[in-house]
């Protein structure tokens, strides 16, 4: 039980991290207020999309990924170079 809960909050805690390094690092919102809430949004329900995944067997790394090419179709969404 303590092995599966640690391996949850680990792929949880890398999910995170990978939705803010490889999703909302790269993407500028009309107000940073906007960015906040879409990005809160996603965070709260990262449980759902890790589970949506795996159950779809899709790739979890290439699904969280792909949250940029939605969020890019938004009116107020652009992509950010660095």
């Amino acid at each position: 039980m303590f092995i599966e809960s640690n391996r949850v909050k680990h792929t949880r805690q890398y999910c995170v991290r990978l939705l803010n390094r490889e999703v909302f690092a790269h993407l500028r919102f009309l107000t940073k207020e906007q960015r906040d809430i879409v990005y809160d949004s996603y965070v709260q329900n990262i449980d759902t999309l890790i589970e949506y995944a795996v159950e779809n067997n899709l790739n979890v790394d290439n699904y969280i990924k792909e949250i940029k090419t939605i969020l890019l179709k938004a009116k107020n969404v652009r992509e950010y170079m660095r």
